[in-house]
């Protein structure tokens, strides 16, 4: 039971780190895109 909660715990925050990544990316693809309008 222990293992299965451990990997269940894992892959949500798995999960989590690759939304925070894919809005990571959004933002710093926004801000280059609005530089590269600005400069």
């Amino acid at each position: 039971m222990l293992s299965r909660n451990l990997s269940l715990d894992s892959i949500k925050v798995i999960c989590t780190a690759k939304e925070a990544n894919l809005r990571l990316m959004r933002m710093v693809s926004r801000t280059s895109l609005l530089s590269l309008l600005i400069g």
